[in-house]
């Protein structure tokens, strides 16, 4: 089974550019970098880090950065330099909207939100239960194949999982019903208390008329 990586970002220098994607190493980074950003194969390209330029040449120092990392890929008479107050905020607004629709996994679009939960779920299975009913559904639909190479794991455990979470969002809509009906009941019992109190008063009324 494929090693699938993490999902990072790749920006041109301008910033204009941004694609995401997923990379096992510095060397995949690279190599898909450069597609999509349309340098050549052969075209020499420096990586840096988006937010302060420093080179990234060890594939030791990039398995050591987080998810989501952004870099920035430079041609050969390109230079880092920093982004304006306002490219910052155009650059977040670009990068929210494009990154959270799918990414490639091994030529397959996968939605970006599938691996961001699957790279938590590999970390520690047990963030499982912190799950919003979103991300439960995403799992639980994701086709098995595709779930057991982002979780890293057997096609079993992929589907063990998806169980899992589809135990988690039914018993979730099972306690929310019955939380609903409980509603119910306490504001059925709250009016027939005030109805009750209300002739109550009403009786003591006409007896003190007489």
């Amino acid at each position: 089974m494929a090693t699938v990586g993490k999902p990072c970002k790749v920006w041109s220098a301008a910033r204009h550019v941004r694609k995401s994607m997923i990379a096992r190493d510095l060397q995949d980074l690279l190599k898909r970098g450069k597609a999509k950003l349309s340098f050549s194969d052969t075209e020499e390209v420096k990586i840096v880090l988006e937010d302060d330029g420093t080179e990234v040449d060890e594939d030791d120092y990039f398995q050591l950065l987080p998810s989501n990392t952004i870099f920035i890929l430079l041609g050969k008479n390109e230079h880092w330099k920093p982004a304006s107050a306002s490219s910052k905020v155009n650059n977040q607004s670009l990068d929210e909207v494009d990154f959270k629709h799918s990414t490639e996994v091994d030529g397959n679009s996968v939605d970006s939100r599938l691996v961001d939960v699957t790279t938590r779920i590999r970390n520690d299975v047990a963030t499982l239960i912190t799950l919003s009913n979103l991300e439960l559904q995403l799992v639980s639909e994701c086709d098995t194949t595709t779930l057991a190479n982002l979780v890293e794991n057997t096609e079993e455990f992929a589907g063990s999982l998806q169980n899992a979470c589809q135990r988690y969002l039914d018993d979730r809509e099972s306690a929310t019903n019955a939380v609903e009906l409980l509603k119910l009941y306490h504001c059925a019992r709250k009016g027939q208390g005030q109805r009750k109190g209300h002739g109550e008063c009403k009786g003591h009324g006409d007896s003190m008329q007489s």
